[in-house]
């Protein structure tokens, strides 16, 4: 893909316009927002994982006949 077929897009990347301060902020918080979201999910899933493998003798098991 070719920028500069997109010249409407110009005026948000060129040094020293309005947009120059706006434009990186908010790439780079809407960068870290994921970051974060996907460490909480790791961080989810690992605690999960870690709480099932250390109560794993809490379970009780019932039989069931048929």
């Amino acid at each position: 893909m070719r920028f500069r077929k997109y010249s409407s897009l110009y005026s948000f990347f060129e040094p020293d316009t309005e947009f120059g301060g706006i434009i990186p902020r908010l790439v780079s918080g809407f960068h870290y927002y994921i970051k974060i979201v996907v460490y909480i999910g790791y961080l989810t899933f690992a605690m999960n994982r870690l709480t099932s493998a250390l109560n794993i003798s809490s379970y009780t098991s019932v039989n069931v006949s048929v």
